[in-house]
């Protein structure tokens, strides 16, 4: 973004005329007018008193452009915590760009995400924190929901773990978007979360229309063993991968069922033949969930053996050798290394 064009957002954010910030500055209204329109620049003596009035770093005045500040950002929201001055900038950069062009999605979104993960953030320190206060006092129930919230815990009560509100959401957002098939997806999957099958079954029908993929036939089949008609499930998954045998995600999305069976080796061999299918770039997801498995097995070694390929695939595919993710799972492997020497 321009100096000129970061001037007249700050300014307008502060609801401050050209006049008074000319007259803060000891210029002409003029002087700032053929700024904010690109036909001047502020001499750098003034640089300090512009930074005073915004209330904004100098540096802030000369950003790099914005395919670079948006690398930057999703950069940030790679680390663990983000810091107040870093949140600032970014949320500040995002807002500007939103001032100017509301109907800027991608801004949107990314805003959208820097408020997730700065409240991802508070939930770790939550969750820390709740545990330190049940050590000292077991049995307080106050302190069991709040770790229960903080930690995305299961809840059974209905009225306070049903996902009411984003299954209309969705509704409303297929009617308006009938043909984005991925719609669909989020909608099925909170209506099963909600055991609301017979729905759940009308979203599928209408999603075959769209999606000649592996998905309609794996969702059937996940609500045909839901109502225990085991037979019809299994004959739907294998008609999946009798499909799309080459297919790593129908492969790994079968690995999802199985765990949920509590059918892990079936669930382990299945992730592994997707991790074989998947092409570079790949996802950490397979390993991670054998990772996982292993670890709910007890079976240390091989999950500090699952957990160094998710590494792999961090730094190999992604790029990414440091951050709150790898330093998860590198404590990951240490903590599973030291349980399996005893």
């Amino acid at each position: 973004m321009e100096i000129g064009k970061r001037i007249r957002v700050l300014r307008a954010a502060k609801n401050v005329t050209q006049e008074k910030l000319a007259s803060e500055l000891n210029i002409t209204p003029q002087a700032v007018s053929r700024w904010e329109n690109g036909l001047g620049y502020p001499d750098i003596t003034l640089l300090p008193a512009l930074s005073a009035f915004f209330g904004v770093r100098i540096d802030e005045f000369f950003e790099l452009d914005d395919e670079t500040q948006f690398q930057r950002i999703e950069n940030m929201t790679g680390e663990d915590f983000l810091s107040r001055s870093d949140f600032d900038y970014a949320e500040r950069f995002l807002k500007d760009r939103i001032a100017l062009n509301p109907g800027d999605a991608r801004s949107l979104r990314y805003l959208a995400d820097l408020y997730n993960h700065r409240a991802e953030g508070y939930q770790r320190k939550a969750e820390i924190l709740a545990k330190r206060s049940l050590e000292l006092e077991p049995g307080e129930k106050a302190g069991h929901s709040i770790l229960s919230y903080a930690a995305n815990g299961a809840c059974f009560d209905w009225c306070s773990s049903n996902h009411n509100e984003l299954i209309k959401y969705y509704y409303d957002f297929i009617e308006k978007n009938p043909d984005c098939t991925r719609a669909y997806l989020w909608l099925l999957d909170n209506l099963i979360a909600d055991y609301r099958y017979p729905e759940a079954a009308q979203v599928i029908e209408t999603l075959e229309r769209r999606d000649h993929s592996y998905r309609p036939k794996l969702y059937k089949g996940f609500i045909a063993a839901q109502l225990g008609k085991t037979e019809e499930a299994e004959a739907l998954w294998r008609q999946m991968l009798e499909a799309e045998p080459d297919s790593w995600l129908s492969w790994s999305a079968l690995g999802d069922v199985r765990v949920r069976q509590c059918r892990y080796e079936e669930a382990v061999s299945c992730y592994e033949k997707a991790a074989q299918l998947e092409q570079a770039p790949r996802y950490i997801d397979n390993h991670y969930s054998i990772a996982l498995i292993r670890e709910m097995q007890g079976r240390w070694k091989d999950a500090a053996e699952a957990y160094e390929k998710v590494l792999e695939i961090l730094r190999e595919d992604r790029g990414i050798t440091e951050g709150y993710y790898v330093q998860q799972h590198q404590s990951a492997i240490l903590r599973c290394r030291a349980k399996a020497a005893g």
